[in-house]
């Protein structure tokens, strides 16, 4: 196995990835310190940090938009359908080598899976407006119905009976309810400058709502804290993360790296300008990975080196995941990150949109110097 290690100085400590090996196949995300693969259409595989296999996942039907990763490594919710009809929600759990599941929902469809931030809930919204929650053991506790379609759920980090729902109203236009156990405690409209598809929430209560198109940032009072638009979606709010100490992190449309409090902004890194490729300028496709808990970001681009940012000294290194330049600049490939919930594993992703197959696969980063490593 073939390593590589890439380090940038900076004031406090180098910032050193170094590479541990290489997977035939795309990622989907991380369960802990456990990287997940899509093997097949209805196949996930968990590898450990030295990417030896640890369990299998097999589906009856179609795995569909991802996955929800129990914070604290123990579990695993994924959707699927089948014969483009029945969707399916199971939770994964895994001990001494044994798996299992418990089914917990079926509907039509399924819109999105969320688990509370310590792992003891989680929640399963349906397109009808219906949002189940169970326990971790996949014990159904109570629903709740928005009266509207559901569109994107969360909890509340540090209050697991806390749970945001965005949805449409049933007048037109959006709104974001906010229910606790089971009751719901406030209802706030939001601004109609495009339609939210993603949700965001900080312990702090404030929120984001999101698409690729607009943002508004909400505080805990419902109060709009700040709001974001373009009219190109090729390069919109796609990237967007709440920060633990309660501020805004976004990419804007001309890819500059910002990270904002209701008060102020802060431009950390013009991204745009360190990946557009000579020549290639419209080639630059910006995607952030970022918990709450970590600082280490990632942005990628169709025809560049993907970029690893550390926020908290502000300065970055590349990772060269293509193993054959060029190739990718023909828009068949594309690109994805992921990064465990400390930020010490990190893996980049390549996904063929036509049929260069061989260029599925997946790299995975150890990170050090970024504050999050293990002891």
């Amino acid at each position: 196995m073939q390593t590589e290690n890439t380090t940038g100085q900076v004031s406090g400590g180098p910032l050193a990835v170094q590479e541990i090996g290489v997977l035939p196949e795309p990622a989907v995300g991380f369960v802990g310190d456990l990287l997940v693969t899509l093997k097949g259409r209805n196949h996930l595989r968990l590898y450990n940090r030295e990417l030896r296999a640890v369990t299998d996942l097999r589906h009856k039907g179609r795995l569909h938009h991802g996955l929800a990763a129990d914070p604290g490594g123990r579990s695993l919710v994924t959707v699927s359908q089948q014969g483009g009809v029945t969707w399916q929600a199971l939770l994964w759990q895994w001990s001494a080598g044994q798996v299992s599941y418990v089914p917990l929902a079926r509907a039509n469809p399924l819109v999105q899976v969320a688990y509370s931030s310590d792992g003891s809930r989680l929640a399963v919204a349906d397109e009808s407006g219906l949002v189940r929650v169970w326990d971790a053991l996949g014990e159904h506790l109570h629903a709740v119905a928005v009266g509207a379609p559901a569109i994107a759920v969360s909890f509340q980090p540090g209050a697991a009976d806390r749970l945001l729902v965005l949805s449409e109203r049933a007048t037109g236009g959006q709104q974001l309810q906010l229910w606790q156990a089971g009751e719901r405690l406030a209802a706030y409209r939001l601004p109609e400058a495009a339609a939210y598809t993603n949700l965001l929430a900080s312990a702090d209560g404030s929120a984001v709502v999101y698409s690729n198109q607009a943002f508004a940032w909400l505080g805990a009072d419902g109060k709009v804290l700040l709001t974001g638009t373009t009219a190109d979606p090729d390069t919109g709010y796609r990237h967007i993360a709440l920060l633990d100490n309660g501020w805004l992190l976004f990419c804007d449309k001309g890819g500059q790296l910002k990270v904002c409090s209701s008060e102020r902004s802060l431009l950390l890194t013009d991204l745009g300008a360190e990946l557009r490729g000579d020549g290639h300028p419209d080639n630059c496709l910006l995607e952030i990975a970022a918990d709450g808990s970590s600082s280490v970001l990632v942005a990628t681009s169709s025809d560049r080196p993907a970029y690893l940012f550390e926020r908290r000294q502000q300065r970055g290194v590349y990772l060269p995941h293509f193993a054959a330049a060029g190739v990718h600049r023909a828009g068949l490939v594309s690109m994805e990150v992921a990064v465990s919930r400390r930020g010490d594993l990190l893996a980049t992703s390549s996904h063929s949109r036509g049929d260069e197959r061989h260029l599925n696969y997946t790299r995975l980063w150890a990170v050090s110097g970024s504050g999050n490593e293990r002891a």
